[in-house]
C-alpha cells in the first residue's frame, strides 16, 4: 500500500487509499489517514468516507470526521442533515458530532444554529444521542423582546397587553418584606428591579425603618 498509494492517480487506487481509513489493521489505518490526510482528495472519496461512519471504532469515526470536516460548506450541511435522519444510530451521533463541532466554533455560530431546530426535532432520540443533544442544547435560551412580547404575551395579537401597576406594585412589595436582602428590597446588593446598580431607590422599593 505504501509503494501503490503513496501517489495515488487513478480513481481506484484513490477509492482503495480512502477505504484503508478502516482497514481492520490499526497500522495500515493509521498509515492511510496519516496519507490522504496530506492531500487535496477528490470528492468522490467523501461517499466512501460517510459510509464509515456506520462503524464504531474510536478512532475510525475521529478520523473520518477530521476529513469530512473539509467539505464544501453546501456539501457538508447536505451531509450533516442527511446523517442526522439516517436510521443508524452510529451515523446520527456522528452528525451530532458535527454539530457539536460547529458550535465550538466562534466563526460557525451562524451556521450552527441552522441545525438547533433540526436536532430539537429529533424523535425518540437514544441514551447516547440524549447525551450528545443536551451539550447541543446547552445554554440555549429564548431571547426576549418586544417583537416575542417579552415571553409573558402574544406579541401579534390585535390588542394592546395592559399591566395592573397597583397589582405589580403590591407583589414586589409582599416579596421585598419576605426576602428583604433581595436586589428588589434594596438590600445588600444594591440593584434596582431592573438590574442596575441604584443610583437612587427602585421603583417599587418599600421605606423601610
Amino acid at each position: 500500500m505504501e509503494l501503490l498509494l503513496t501517489r495515488p492517480k487513478t480513481k481506484n487506487q484513490w477509492k482503495a487509499l480512502a477505504a484503508a481509513v478502516a482497514d481492520a489493521e490499526t497500522s495500515t489505518r493509521s498509515r492511510a489517514f496519516e496519507l490522504i490526510s496530506k492531500c487535496d482528495f477528490p470528492e468522490y472519496c467523501y461517499p466512501i468516507l460517510e459510509d464509515m461512519l456506520r462503524l464504531k471504532k474510536a478512532d475510525v469515526r475521529e478520523n473520518v470526521i477530521k476529513l469530512l470536516s473539509g467539505m464544501d460548506a453546501d456539501k457538508k450541511k447536505e451531509m450533516i442533515l442527511r446523517l442526522l435522519g439516517d436510521k443508524k444510530e452510529e451515523k446520527r451521533t456522528a452528525g451530532l458530532d458535527f454539530v457539536l463541532q460547529l458550535k465550538n466554533a466562534e466563526n460557525n455560530i451562524a451556521t450552527y444554529r441552522e441545525y438547533v431546530e433540526c436536532v430539537k426535532n429529533m424523535t425518540s432520540p437514544t441514551t447516547k444521542e440524549k447525551v450528545l443533544i443536551d451539550e447541543i442544547l446547552c445554554g440555549q435560551k429564548e431571547e426576549y423582546s418586544q417583537e416575542n412580547g417579552y415571553g409573558l404575551y402574544d406579541a401579534n395579537a390585535d390588542y394592546v397587553p395592559v399591566f395592573d401597576e397597583a397589582f405589580l406594585k403590591e407583589g414586589v412589595e409582599a416579596f421585598a418584606e419576605i426576602f428583604p436582602e433581595s436586589r428588589i428590597a434594596g438590600g445588600k446588593k444594591k440593584t434596582s428591579l431592573f438590574g442596575k446598580k441604584n443610583a437612587g431607590r427602585s421603583l417599587f422599593t418599600t421605606t423601610r425603618s
